[in-house]
């Protein structure tokens, strides 16, 4: 029977974290995806990615030329990842259909947090030497400070899973005080992303322990490190104060109660996910990740000195292009 479940009961805690893992994963994927249609748009072939948690996700492509980093073509190239997440973080609530139950609005939920927090937030920043943007911002001698812009847009958009969230939890619960919605909050969206940004933290120390050639080399792990850290708090910090603020109208829509079933199908979906993302972006010792190949890669490939790439389909890898070029990318 239909009914007007309470997201903060047990199982829809649980339920809400196995959404968040999968969502993060899913993240990693949106992130690479963009970046990979992007520069498909800017002539370049699609040969494969990696999905690592202690750096930006990459596509990895044969770029048509040398010099093709600083061209405008190399636009979707450098942005695609950004523009995706900004994409799904603001439109997959109010826009993809989805099952009226109150496992898929928290599917949702987190796949527009996680894309906000970890996509336009943590990821954005977390290389300041070769992320997507700081590395375009570095090659067309822009100012580095324009890439809080995306943390920026992050806040903005982390209002909508939290404006959903709590509209979700008027419904069960209308009396709900202050500190309620902000232990709500906390519970099914801060966790959660500082969960996944641990995990980050504890990949860099890592490889840092065994790579030179890492986010920390040159700097402090402080100067390295509070620039991404901070990035993820601006949408939290947000999150919360909107709970504090405001108490938006319930969801009207009666939703199907978190079931058995839904909590199982979840439950592979995110172990299946967390092996995806091992096998596409785990580690592979000394430092290093894995990438897959699925088509050959030329010698104007853009694989980083950090991915050790695994071929499928018959699919090789040449030389890369020296990063330290004009055009390396």
């Amino acid at each position: 029977m239909l009914s007007r479940p309470n997201p903060n009961s047990l199982a829809a805690i649980v339920t809400s974290w196995l959404a968040a893992l999968s969502a993060g994963i899913v993240t990693l994927g949106i992130i690479a995806c963009g970046q990979g249609v992007g520069a498909m748009l800017g002539g370049c072939r699609w040969i494969g990615v990696t999905l690592p948690l202690h750096r930006q996700p990459w596509a990895l492509v044969n770029q048509p030329s040398l010099a093709f980093s600083t061209d405008g073509a190399a636009i979707g190239y450098w942005l695609g990842g950004t523009l995706a997440c900004l994409l799904v973080a603001t439109l997959v609530i109010p826009f993809v259909p989805r099952l009226r139950g109150l496992t898929s609005e928290l599917l949702a939920i987190q796949i527009s947090w996680m894309a906000s927090v970890l996509g336009l937030g943590w990821m954005a920043l977390l290389d300041p030497w070769d992320g997507h943007l700081s590395r375009s911002l570095r090659l067309h001698e822009m100012s580095p400070a324009l890439v809080w812009l995306l943390p920026v847009l992050g806040a903005w958009a982390a209002l909508i899973p939290t404006l959903r969230l709590l509209a979700l939890v008027r419904g069960a619960q209308p009396q709900l005080g202050r500190s309620g919605r902000v232990l709500t909050v906390v519970i099914h969206l801060v966790l959660p992303a500082c969960v996944w940004i641990t995990g980050g933290l504890v990949m860099i120390s890592r490889t840092s322990s065994v790579n030179n050639g890492t986010l920390l080399e040159g700097l402090l792990p402080f100067e390295a490190l509070w620039p991404p850290v901070l990035a993820a708090a601006l949408p939290s910090v947000a999150a919360l104060t909107m709970a504090w603020l405001a108490f938006p109208r319930a969801w009207v829509h009666h939703l199907e109660p978190v079931s058995l079933r839904s909590g199982v199908l979840l439950m592979v979906c995110a172990a299946a996910l967390v092996g995806f993302q091992l096998t596409l972006g785990g580690p592979s010792g000394q430092g290093t990740c894995r990438g897959v190949l699925w088509a050959h890669a030329n010698s104007r490939n853009n694989l980083r000195p950090w991915v050790t790439p695994v071929s499928i389909l018959g699919a090789s890898a040449l030389p890369g292009i020296d990063d330290s070029s004009p055009g390396g990318e």
